[in-house]
């Protein structure tokens, strides 16, 4: 997972992640995918900055080779963050998943009505049972 700079264009985004492509294939390693997820708000500010563009890539790496891409991955100045993590084949990868809108349900009844269907309380007052 990579996080650029709010202010870095997709053209520089683009130019950075063939640069991790490159340290991948000099490391005799697969990009498997590479998904870019947009802009999206940090959990807590990082370098001054509250917002970042958001990439998954799923890689097949060597785990020595693993050090040499996170120092590479360190010494790009415009990556908040960045994080690789081992994983198991048979773990799924994290999608992005598109939001779907709401569909009312026709079965349910709007509150308001339902209050004007109901014409006894429901509970008995303390007057009434004595």
């Amino acid at each position: 997972m990579l996080i650029f700079s709010s202010a870095l264009s997709l053209e520089d985004q683009k130019k950075i992640v063939s640069k991790v492509e490159k340290y991948i294939s000099e490391a005799k390693g697969k990009l498997l995918s590479c998904e870019e997820w947009g802009k999206k708000p940090l959990s807590y500010p990082i370098k001054k900055q509250t917002e970042g563009f958001y990439w998954f890539l799923r890689i097949e790496l060597n785990p020595d080779a693993g050090a040499k891409l996170n120092n590479n991955l360190r010494l790009e100045d415009q990556t908040i963050r960045f994080m690789l993590i081992k994983t198991d084949e048979k773990q799924s990868v994290p999608v992005q998943k598109e939001v779907t809108p709401v569909v009312e349900n026709p079965v349910l009844k709007p509150v308001e009505t339902v209050k004007k269907e109901v014409k006894k309380p429901l509970i008995k007052s303390k007057k009434a049972v004595k």
